[in-house]
C-alpha cells in the first residue's frame, strides 16, 4: 500500500470513530487512549465529539473529564488559544471544581514558568490522585525550560509505573530526554527494553533520532520510505527534528543524496511557514552536489514562496556562488540576473551584479559584462560607478581590447572632470597613467603624471612624481629625475616613499654624486628595512663607499647587510664582488676560500654557480688547471645557458693552451651552440677558428677557406663590436694563408671600417687588430703591385692613424715603409 493511500485510510478510520462510537463514554475512552499514548491530534478529535455528546446527554461529569484532557491536548498540539477557551468554559461551568493540571499547563505554555512550577508543586500536595498527571506536566515544563536532567528523572519514575495511564507517554518522553542529554546509548537501550509489539511509530522515531544523533544513519536510510509511510500526514516537531538532523549528518558524511531525501521528507510533513522556509533554505544549500540542475528552480521557488523573507538575496547569492565554484557559469549568471531584476534594494541588486561580473570575467563573456556595466551605469551615481568602470576597463585591457579600455578610461575621466568630482577624476587619471605605463608609452604616462603631481592625495602625487622621474631618467636627465623622486619622498605616501628614495639615490649615483648616493642608499635601507630593495640599497652603499675609499662606512653597510639579510642575493653579490676583486688583484687563494664559502652558504641558488665559475677561473690562474677543469665540467650541466656557454668556453681555453686543439675546437663549438647571441657564444665561435689557425703545420686551403667564411659569418651576426673587429681581421689572416690575397685584402679593409664605426659610436677599438690589419693589407698591396695600390694603401694608413693609435709617428712610419715596398716591387 502506498504512503498516500495508507494516510487516507488512517484518517478515514479516525473520522469514522465518531460515527461508530455514538455515546460520550466511548468517545472519551478513545480520546483517553490516544491522549495517554501521546497521539494528541486524534485525542482532540475524540474529546471534541465526547463534549458534544455529553452536552446532548446532559452529562456534566463526562463533559468535565473530557474538557480537561482536551485543553491539555490542545496545548501539546500548540493551540494555546483553544486551551484557554476550554479552561474559561470549564471555570464558567464549575467555578469551584479542580481543573487538574490545565491551569499550570496554561501558565507554562504562556511562559510563566515559576508560577506554573508553584502550581504543580501545590497540586501534588493537594491532589495525590492527580500525582502522575501533575508529575508529567511538571516534567514537560522542565523540558521547555532546559532543565532536562530534572525532566528525565521524573519521566523515568513515571515510566516504571506500568499501571499508570501515563506509562507509555512517560517512556517516550524519557527516551527523548535521554537524547537531549546526549545519552544516546541509554536512549537506544531504553527503546530496546520495550517489547516489539508495543513499539509504535513514535518509539521508532525516537530510536532513529538517538541513532542519528550518535552518527548512525544506516537504519533510518534503510527503512526510510517505510518509516515515513507510518507517520500521519500532519506536522510533527520531533519528526522535523529527526529529518533535519539526519540531513545534516548525511551531508557531513558526504551522502548528499540521502541528505536531500531527508529534507524533502521533512518538507512533506511541515505546515508551519517558518519551519518550511528553514527546511527549504537547507535544501537549497545541500542540493548542489546531487541535483545542480534543480538549484536555480529551487531558489526561484523560494523567492516566489517567501517574497518578504529577509534572507532571499543571501540565499540567491549563496546558490549562485556555489554554481560558479562548480564552473556552472550559465545557471550562476541566471541567478545573478534574477537578483538584479528582482524586488530587492539597490544595494542587494549591486551585490548580485557584482557576482555576475565575476562570473562573466571567468568565462570572458563580453556581452554579459557590458550588460552588467550598463546596469550599474544606469542605476548608480557617477562617483559610485568609478570602481566598476575601472574594473571593466581593466578586463578589456587584459583581454586584448586595449583601444576600448583606453576609450572607456578617457571618457570616464572626462565625465568626472566635467562633474567636478575632483578626487574621482584624479583616480581615473591615475589609472590612465598606469595604463600607458603598462603599455610602454612613457610619454603619454608622463602627461597624466603632470596632471597628478599637484594632487591633494599623497599617494597620487607621489606616484606621478615617480613616473616623471623615470621619464627624465630615460632621457638621461638624472639630476632632474632626482628632483622628482625627492618630491615623491616628500609627498609622504608610505607605499611610494621607499621606492622613490631608492631611485633618488640611484639618480645621484648616475649623476656621479657618489657621497650623496651612498648616504641615501644606506638611509633607505635603515629607514625601510622591509622594503624589498633594502638589501640592494645596502649593497650599493657598501660598493660606493668602497669606491670612494670610505672603508669605515663601506664595512658598516656590508656588516648590516650580513646581519639583516644573510640569505639575500645582494649579500651574495657583495661577497662575489669582493672575492673577484681579491682574485684579480693577485690573491687567488683568498678569493678561492671566499668563493667556496659563498657556495656553501647559498647552495642551490644561482649565485652558487657563479661563485663556482669564478673559483674555477682563479684556480686556473693559480696554476691548478686540473681543479679548474673539474669545476668547469660540473657547470657544463647548468640549466642557465649563458653560464653553461662560459664554462665550456673557459674549459676549452685550457685545452687550447695545452695544445689539444681538436678537443678545444669541439668544446668551443659546443659553447657557441649553448647560448646563441651571447658574448660567450660569439667568443667561442671565434676561438673555434683560432684552433684551425694555431696548428704547427699550415692547414689545407679548403680548411682555411672554410675558417675564413666562419669568421666572416661571425663578423656579420655578432652584436659585439670588438668581436666583429677580431673576426674580420682573422678572416683576413685565414684567406691570406689560403692564398686568397684579394679576399684577405677586403677583410683587412673591413676591419678598419668596423673600427671607424666604433669610433663614430663613441667606442674605442682595440688597436692591435687595426694595426695588424693595416700592415697585412699594405703587404698584400705591395706584393701584388696592382694599379692604384699606392693611393689605396695611403688611404688605409690615414684611416688607421685616425683611430687613436697610441704609437707616435705611426702614419709617417707606415707611409715610408709602404713606399719602399712598392719601389722594391718595381
Amino acid at each position: 500500500m502506498g504512503s498516500s493511500l495508507r494516510r487516507i485510510t488512517v484518517t478515514a478510520l479516525v473520522a469514522a470513530s465518531a460515527v461508530l462510537c455514538a455515546d460520550e463514554a466511548a468517545q472519551r475512552r478513545l480520546g483517553d487512549a490516544a491522549f495517554y499514548a501521546g497521539d494528541y491530534r486524534n485525542a482532540i478529535s475524540s474529546y471534541t465529539s465526547a463534549l458534544v455528546l455529553a452536552d446532548r446527554e446532559n452529562d456534566p461529569d463526562g463533559w468535565a473529564a473530557s474538557a480537561l484532557n482536551l485543553g491539555v491536548a490542545y496545548l501539546h498540539n500548540g493551540n494555546i488559544a483553544g486551551a484557554r477557551l476550554i479552561y474559561d468554559e470549564f471555570r464558567r461551568r464549575y467555578p469551584l471544581r479542580s481543573a487538574g493540571t490545565l491551569p499550570g499547563d496554561l501558565l507554562a505554555a504562556e511562559g510563566k514558568y515559576q508560577e506554573a512550577e508553584e502550581f504543580f508543586r501545590a497540586l501534588l500536595k493537594s491532589d495525590p490522585q492527580a500525582a502522575d498527571a501533575t508529575s508529567f506536566s511538571l516534567a514537560a515544563m522542565y523540558m521547555k525550560t532546559g532543565q532536562v536532567e530534572k525532566a528525565c528523572r521524573i519521566f523515568g519514575e513515571l515510566a516504571k509505573k506500568q499501571d499508570s495511564p501515563w506509562h507509555i507517554s512517560a517512556i517516550n518522553e524519557n527516551i527523548y530526554a535521554l537524547i537531549r542529554l546526549g545519552r544516546y546509548p541509554d536512549a537506544i537501550a531504553t527503546v530496546g527494553s520495550i517489547p516489539v509489539e508495543k513499539r509504535n511509530a513514535d518509539v521508532e522515531l525516537l530510536l532513529y533520532l538517538a541513532e542519528v544523533n550518535s552518527g548512525n544513519i544506516a537504519n533510518l536510510k534503510k527503512n526510510f520510505r517505510e518509516f515515513l509511510d507510518k507517520m500521519p500526514p500532519v506536522p510533527h516537531v520531533r519528526l522535523m527534528e529527526l529529518l533535519s538532523r539526519a540531513s545534516d549528518e548525511a551531508y557531513r558524511k558526504k551522502d548528499y543524496r540521502f541528505a536531500v531525501d531527508a529534507l524533502r521528507g521533512a518538507l512533506g510533513f511541515a505546515s508551519d511557514p517558518a519551519v518550511k522556509r528553514q527546511l527549504h533554505r537547507q535544501l537549497i544549500k545541500i542540493l548542489l552536489p546531487v541535483e545542480p540542475e534543480k538549484e536555480v528552480s529551487e531558489v526561484l521557488s523560494y523567492l516566489r514562496l517567501y517574497p518578504d523573507a529577509s534572507d532571499r538575496m543571501d540565499l540567491l547569492l549563496y546558490a549562485a556562488n556555489k554554481l560558479h565554484e562548480k564552473q556552472l557559469y550559465a545557471p550562476a549568471l541566471e541567478l545573478y540576473y534574477t537578483g538584479a531584476a528582482g524586488n530587492f534594494t539597490m544595494d542587494e541588486k549591486v551585490r548580485a551584479v557584482s557576482g555576475a561580473v565575476t562570473t562573466a570575467e571567468a568565462v570572458k563573456d563580453f556581452a554579459a559584462l557590458k550588460r552588467c556595466n550598463d546596469f550599474l551605469n544606469a542605476n548608480l551615481p557617477l562617483s559610485a560607478q568609478l570602481p566598476w568602470q575601472l574594473r571593466y576597463a581593466a578586463f578589456l585591457e587584459k583581454n586584448g581590447k586595449k583601444d576600448q579600455a583606453l576609450a572607456k578610461l578617457s571618457l570616464l575621466w572626462q565625465q568626472l572632470a566635467d562633474a567636478k568630482l575632483v578626487k574621482e577624476a584624479e583616480r581615473a587619471a591615475l589609472e590612465l597613467m598606469n595604463f600607458h605605463l603598462r603599455n610602454k608609452d612613457l610619454v603619454s604616462g608622463g602627461k597624466w603624471a603632470d596632471k597628478l603631481e599637484k594632487s591633494s592625495i599623497p599617494a597620487y602625487a607621489a606616484a606621478a612624481a615617480v613616473v616623471n622621474g623615470r621619464l627624465l631618467e630615460s632621457q638621461t636627465r638624472y639630476e632632474s629625475a632626482r628632483e622628482k623622486f625627492l618630491a615623491a619622498v616628500k609627498a609622504g605616501d608610505t607605499e611610494t616613499v621607499p621606492e622613490a628614495k631608492f631611485m633618488a639615490a640611484l639618480m645621484a649615483y648616475k649623476s656621479f654624486d657618489y657621497p650623496a648616493a651612498a648616504a641615501e642608499f644606506a638611509d633607505c635601507a635603515v629607514k625601510f628595512p622591509e622594503f624589498f630593495r633594502a638589501p640592494e640599497a645596502l649593497f650599493m652603499a657598501a660598493d660606493i663607499y668602497s669606491s670612494i675609499n670610505n672603508t669605515v662606512k663601506a664595512d658598516a653597510a656590508a656588516d648590516l647587510l650580513q646581519q639583516k639579510y644573510p640569505r639575500s642575493q645582494a649579500l651574495a653579490a657583495l661577497v662575489l664582488r669582493n672575492a673577484s676583486e681579491r682574485g684579480y688583484s693577485g690573491d687567488h687563494a683568498g678569493a678561492v676560500r671566499e668563493l667556496e664559502e659563498l657556495e656553501k652558504n647559498f647552495k642551490g641558488a644561482p649565485v652558487a654557480e657563479e661563485a663556482m665559475l669564478l673559483r674555477a677561473v682563479f684556480l686556473d690562474k693559480s696554476g691548478d688547471s686540473a681543479g679548474a677543469m673539474a669545476l668547469f665540467k660540473k657547470l657544463h650541466n647548468s640549466s642557465r645557458d649563458v653560464l653553461r656557454a662560459e664554462s665550456m668556453l673557459r674549459s676549452s681555453d685550457i685545452l687550447f693552451r695545452q695544445e689539444k686543439l681538436s678537443e678545444a675546437k669541439a668544446g668551443f663549438l659546443a659553447a657557441a651552440a649553448a647560448a646563441p647571441g651571447t658574448v660567450f657564444s660569439d667568443i667561442a665561435a671565434g676561438r673555434a677558428g683560432d684552433c684551425d689557425l694555431a696548428g704547427k703545420t699550415l692547414p689545407a686551403p679548403d680548411v682555411l677557406s672554410n675558417c675564413a667564411a666562419n669568421f666572416l659569418e661571425l663578423a656579420k651576426k655578432t652584436a659585439f663590436p670588438q668581436l666583429r673587429l677580431q673576426a674580420y681581421c682573422k678572416a683576413g689572416i685565414a684567406n691570406e694563408q689560403a692564398g686568397k690575397a684579394a679576399e684577405a685584402l677586403k677583410c683587412y679593409e673591413q676591419t678598419i671600417y668596423a673600427a671607424q664605426d666604433m669610433i663614430n659610436q663613441g667606442l674605442i677599438p682595440e688597436p692591435q687588430w687595426c694595426v695588424r690589419s693595416c700592415e697585412a693589407a699594405l703587404h698584400i698591396l705591395a706584393v701584388t703591385g696592382e694599379s692604384g695600390a699606392l693611393q689605396r694603401g695611403l688611404r688605409l694608413i690615414e684611416r688607421t692613424g685616425s683611430l687613436m693609435i697610441p704609437e707616435p709617428g705611426f702614419a709617417v712610419r707606415m707611409k715610408d715603409n709602404f713606399r719602399k715596398q712598392l719601389k722594391q716591387r718595381r
